[in-house]
């Protein structure tokens, strides 16, 4: 997760890589070349970053994701780049991108990739109801693995807001809304070999 690092920081990506891209890339390359110094053999999976305004009135449903991600590119250009001199150095890196609701959006990221430059290996957090629904579009566009985030997917299957106190004690990742659509979700990924993962 690229924000964990852009938090640790206290660095704002978009108006730094506006004024000096390479410090950018400089500070992202540093820790996940520290974070993955003893991972050179086995696969990284790094997902492009997520930036969320918390002073949004709903920042569960705002200017977020991969939409956020493909408005204001140079971050995700600037991501790229990062992920370029990781191939380079020898690590077997894979791209997930965060809260995709349209195979549009997929697309569009594809195209980016080319443009910077690398082929490698992607898929998609499944945090949206709109993702599940279509996830055979996505499997069809090339993603090679899907990673489910259940606190987000929960949220909004059921209407949620888990961090609302006074309706929280009704957040349930076992809810049969959200296990039939995990359940739909991982059979049409075995039909297309993709692989499925799962986060909290």
């Amino acid at each position: 997760r690229l924000e964990s690092i852009i938090k640790k920081r206290e660095i704002n990506p978009i108006s730094l890589v506006r004024e000096n891209e390479y410090y950018y890339t400089s500070i992202l390359l540093e820790e996940l070349e520290l974070a993955t110094k003893s991972f050179k053999d086995k696969d990284i999976f790094i997902r492009t970053s997520d930036l969320i305004d918390e002073n949004e009135k709903n920042p569960l449903l705002g200017y977020r994701g991969i939409r956020r991600a493909l408005d204001e590119n140079i971050v995700l250009k600037a991501e790229f780049n990062i992920i370029k001199k990781l191939n380079e150095s020898g690590h077997k890196t894979k791209i997930v991108f965060p809260f995709v609701s349209d195979v549009g959006e997929l697309r569009k990221a594809k195209d980016l990739m080319r443009e910077i430059g690398i082929n490698n290996d992607i898929g998609i957090m499944l945090e949206t109801p709109a993702s599940c629904e279509t996830i055979d579009y996505f499997c069809k566009e090339g993603i090679k693995f899907i990673i489910f985030g259940t606190d987000n997917l929960t949220q909004l299957i059921l209407g949620i807001d888990n961090s609302n106190d006074k309706i929280s004690k009704s957040f349930n990742e076992k809810h049969p809304a959200l296990l039939r659509n995990i359940q739909k979700v991982i059979g049409v990924c075995k039909q297309f070999n993709v692989e499925t993962n799962l986060v909290g």
